[in-house]
């Protein structure tokens, strides 16, 4: 499944929707991490209905009737499998979005989803730390000089970026442990 039918289902579990409510709430709030066209909306949406994982729980009579959607057993199953799941792409995607999504997990099963979101940026951060190694002290040709300035300083950020992410996502653990006991 795409991040889209991911992001789709998280949404139906807060609450049921149409295709219209499904894409303003991107529009609100999903669009933070995740862009998302209509089109790709509906596909998805489409999939989901296909295979079972959601189901069209209110229709309006009529061609064009508005049709709400809401999460079957199925589907709670797969955003349940992939909350707690291994944390694949774009961690500004993915990671984010289950971040998003914390809320609708039970508090006592939110420290291992942390723990895989933090692993996944650690090894991020090491993978950049070793291609930084590598290039550190090689000899880069005149003609090339702007380009290696330049590409170290995209390499960079993205350590910096991660660093960050890392720092942001050990605070946001520890805040949320302590939060969570307190219930």
């Amino acid at each position: 499944m795409t991040p889209v039918s991911y992001v789709i289902l998280g949404l139906l579990h807060i609450a049921r929707m149409s295709l219209y409510d499904l894409m303003k709430a991107f529009e609100a709030g999903a669009s933070l991490f995740y862009g998302s066209s209509a089109g790709s909306i509906k596909r998805s949406l489409d999939k989901l209905l296909a295979e079972g994982a959601v189901e069209v729980t209110r229709q309006e009579p009529g061609a064009r009737g508005r049709r709400e959607y809401g999460l079957t057993s199925l589907g709670r199953q797969k955003f349940a499998t992939w909350m707690q799941g291994e944390v694949q792409g774009n961690f500004d995607v993915t990671g984010v979005a289950r971040i998003y999504f914390l809320g609708l997990v039970p508090p006592a099963d939110r420290p291992p989803i942390i723990a895989r979101l933090r692993e996944c940026i650690t090894a991020e951060l090491e993978r950049l730390e070793s291609v930084e190694r590598q290039i550190s002290g090689q000899e880069v040709p005149d003609t090339y000089r702007d380009v290696g300035r330049f590409s170290q300083a995209a390499l960079h950020y993205g350590l910096s970026s991660t660093r960050h992410t890392y720092d942001w996502l050990t605070a946001f653990e520890a805040e949320v442990m302590k939060h969570d006991e307190t219930k």
